[in-house]
């Protein structure tokens, strides 16, 4: 279940959280440290090898940057960019339905999983002209995609305004509701054997030279044959403890919900500076909210909602859908996403400390890689190899110069 507490949405695994580990085990076959969608996965993907896993959690389960997503699933191809990179972000969203069906039939909760693809708006000739050039480039690596003029985009969607100048529509994009993503994943987790120690930072890496054997958080100490980092923007202070750099920062994303009201669009609507996103989910026949951001902001660990952080989302969203002039605001919050300079996750295991392994620095794709780094850090784990190549992906390429 999930619930609204202050401004942002929680994911409730634990009631009371007291009650998780009332005789904590201090030994395992993993240790997992950071209980978001990445690290749980990753949880729920082990015990399904009967290996004994701990995870350890700071706060609660899925409380920063995986409760505060959109949940958007929309691999996409640059051309001048990374190709390993865009093959995980696919191979992410190709596992969606599977891990879907699996955690409904096991966990009883539905995550939701949604396909009613993404409308990119063009908003002016450059908007216009970028779409043309990209589109054959996603055609041409397997996604499907189609140029729409603007009559077509108005018949679509009739809320958008009359100013757009057509859009680039991916209609095999998905969505899934974040928060019940991580609960379906931590209760799969649960029952599957997986000990939970939550509100409780890791305070020291246990380690000589070459391994780790376990870690100190507050007052327990858990030893363990493996350690995986999956603590998102806070990883690099993971790194310090084990004196590698993992060079992750916080990027700050500030985001509005309004009140449920009779579905205004049926796609998720982007423009180059905002997205739309309606939470068609369970019960949302009725009527159901728009979820409208990001920001994008590098100040730090700070998760104030700013007024200009709002005014400037209402702003673009306004300019997209007009109607949404007379609707309400009902939360705003904010969540600091793992970001790299070179804009790759960091997954893998540490040179000079092979039973380290890190999972971090997913951006703006956290959710939508979440199933296939389960799947590739259970493989590396359990079978000492992957099925999609992790090099590109490598700690080490943050080794150079160190002594």
């Amino acid at each position: 279940m999930s619930k609204i507490e202050g401004r942002r949405e929680k994911v409730v695994i634990f009631d009371p959280p007291s009650s998780i580990l009332v005789d904590l085990t201090r030994t395992a076959d993993v240790i997992v440290i950071g209980a978001g969608a990445i690290g749980c996965c990753i949880a729920y993907q082990l015990a399904k090898s009967r290996l004994k896993v701990v995870v350890i959690e700071k706060t609660e389960p899925g409380y920063e940057a995986s409760s505060a997503a959109a949940g958007m699933l929309s691999p996409r191809y640059d051309p001048a960019g990374h190709r390993p990179y865009f093959d995980l972000c696919l191979a992410g969203h190709q596992l969606y339905p599977a891990l879907a069906e699996e955690l409904r039939g096991f966990t009883g909760i539905d995550i939701e999983l949604l396909q009613y693809g993404t409308l990119e708006l063009f908003l002016d000739e450059e908007d216009e002209k970028e779409g043309q050039y990209l589109d054959p480039f996603q055609k041409g690596v397997g996604l499907a995609t189609e140029l729409l003029a603007p009559e077509q985009v108005w018949e679509m969607e009739p809320a958008l305004s009359r100013t757009l100048r057509g859009a680039l529509f991916f209609p095999k994009d998905r969505h899934v509701n974040n928060p019940r993503l991580v609960e379906a994943l931590a209760r799969g987790a649960l029952r599957l054997g997986v000990e939970f120690l939550v509100g409780k930072p890791v305070t020291e890496i246990l380690r000589d030279p070459s391994r780790v054997s376990g870690v100190k958080a507050y007052d327990e100490t858990i030893q363990g044959d493996t350690l995986v980092i999956a603590t998102g923007c806070w990883s690099n202070q993971m790194g310090t403890l084990l004196n590698y750099p993992l060079p992750v920062e916080p990027a700050k994303g500030q985001m509005v919900a309004t009140e449920s009201f009779p579905p205004l669009l049926n796609h998720v609507v982007a423009s180059r500076k905002v997205y739309l996103v309606p939470r068609l989910g369970v019960g949302a026949r009725g009527g159901a909210p728009l979820l409208i951001g990001a920001t994008v902001e590098f100040v730090g660990y700070d998760k104030r909602v700013t007024l200009q952080g709002v005014e400037t989302l209402i702003r673009d969203a306004l300019e997209i859908v007009p109607s949404l002039g007379d609707k309400a605001l009902t939360r705003t919050w904010a969540g600091l996403r793992p970001y790299t300079r070179d804009l790759l996750p960091i997954l893998g295991p540490i040179p000079g400390m092979e039973n380290v392994v890190v999972a971090t620095g997913h951006f703006r794709n956290g959710i939508l890689l979440t199933p296939i780094t389960g799947k590739l850090i259970q493989e590396l784990i359990v079978d000492g190899k992957t099925s999609l190549s992790l090099e590109p992906f490598s700690p080490r390429r943050f080794a150079r110069g160190r002594t």
